[in-house]
């Protein structure tokens, strides 16, 4: 066998160098970053998703709620059986059915009616209302005479409650033959007007609230006059009362309204 020399024995037991390590190339490392931004965006779009379905099922948890309330209140509102003119209508009606139960006057001598509700009460002239003038005594007139002519439905009272018509025919208003209407007047006065619809035709009634002192039908009342075409004269307004007001006169103040606007020439 050949011997070795030293210089030969010692580089065999040398042990092996490590060998170097490639280093790692350069997209390596960004294809890395690029995943892990990819895995961050792809979290936050995740969360982002889970807090929108959150949100939106807090949402349709609150609206169905608020249904639910609603519909409770609804369950225990109180139900409206008929719109405000809907009960006027009925109003209306039960007057106008009341109105064709009223009676009726016929005046003969006259020719007219007038409808009056029950409860009223109708009064025709006395002779001892009438009066002569001194140019009826010169032409021979006498009471007897004058009230054979005209008779009592010259002047007639329908008086309700309280408040009062009078109906003055057409020859009472040429001359003063009988008082048919207010005979004076003790306070001041304001005057009042309203239209009216009688036989078919408009009218205007003109007249006064007296304003005396207290609240009574002695001091504070109402006069009212309308002429019509034919000359008949028509007054009606409140009676006189020391305990009734006039307040309690204004209660029943559309009847009597109603009982003037109810006259028609026959």
């Amino acid at each position: 066998m050949e011997e070795q020399s030293p210089q030969e024995n010692k580089e065999q037991s040398q042990p092996d160098q490590p060998q170097p390590q490639p280093q790692p190339q350069k997209h390596t490392l960004i294809t890395i970053l690029i995943a892990i931004i990819a895995a961050l965006i792809a979290g936050i779009a995740v969360y982002i998703a889970l807090m929108y379905s959150e949100n939106t099922a807090m949402e349709e948890t609150e609206e169905v709620s608020e249904e639910t309330t609603e519909e409770a209140e609804d369950e225990t509102a109180p139900e409206i059986t008929a719109p405000p003119f809907e009960e006027e209508t009925e109003e209306e009606e039960t007057e106008e059915e009341t109105q064709i139960d009223w009676n009726t006057y016929t005046n003969e001598a006259y020719n007219y009616t007038i409808q009056y509700p029950a409860g009223a009460e109708i009064s025709e002239a006395e002779k001892s209302d009438f009066g002569l003038s001194q140019e009826m005594k010169e032409e021979g007139f006498t009471i007897d005479k004058l009230y054979q002519t005209y008779t009592g439905e010259l002047c007639v009272t329908i008086g309700y409650d309280l408040g009062y018509v009078m109906i003055s025919a057409p020859p009472n208003n040429e001359e003063f033959i009988v008082r048919c209407g207010r005979s004076g007047i003790a306070y001041e006065t304001e005057e009042k007007e309203e239209t009216l619809t009688i036989d078919g035709k408009t009218y205007t009634a003109t007249g006064f609230e007296e304003l005396g002192p207290g609240d009574t039908l002695d001091s504070h009342n109402e006069t009212m006059i309308v002429q019509l075409d034919d000359g008949t004269r028509i007054e009606y307004g409140s009676k006189s009362s020391n305990t009734a007001t006039f307040d309690d006169y204004l209660e029943i103040r559309n009847t009597i309204v109603s009982i003037v606007e109810s006259f028609e020439s026959v």
